[in-house]
Formats: C-alpha cells, structure tokens, sequence
C-alpha cells in the first residue's frame, strides 16, 4: 500500500503505517514458535543473564546471538544467518 514507509535506518524491511489498516485475512497457527519459524524468524531460547547481557550489549547482542545454537538450528527448519 502506498500509506506504508520505511523511516528505520537500521531496519530496511520495517514498514510501518501511521494510521488505521484493515486486515485482508487471518492465519492461525497452532503454535507461535512453529509459526515464527516458519516465517524466517531466527528463535532463540536464552536464560535471564544472557537475555540482560543482550539488552545491555552496545552491538544489540550480535555477539552474543553469534554464539548460540537457534531453535531453528537445532531443528534444521529455516536457519538464517545473523548479520549485524
């Protein structure tokens, strides 16, 4: 829609809308995880001290994430490579 714009400078592919949009149909899945993984996003399950060492982290936890095994890995479904 021509109302969408891309004001993020860090986030090329966040699209937002200032006002009111009708949805145009509904999914439902069973499972939010299987879905988000499903859909390219990168899962991971962290403890509470890594999850406040990625929030305070000055790369947005690059590093860290960097480090890690995804639930996608572990389930080889959808693995994406994490870019900073």
């Amino acid at each position: 829609s021509d109302s969408f714009t891309n004001k993020s400078k860090e986030h090329d592919q966040e699209w937002t809308n200032p006002g009111n949009v009708k949805p145009v149909g509904k999914t439902r899945f069973p499972s939010a995880i299987d879905a988000m993984i499903e859909n390219g996003v990168q899962v991971f399950f962290t403890d509470k001290e890594t999850f406040a060492r990625i929030q305070k982290s000055s790369d947005y936890g690059y590093s860290i994430l960097k480090t890690l095994e995804s639930e996608n890995m572990k389930r080889g479904e959808n693995v994406r490579e994490i870019v900073a």
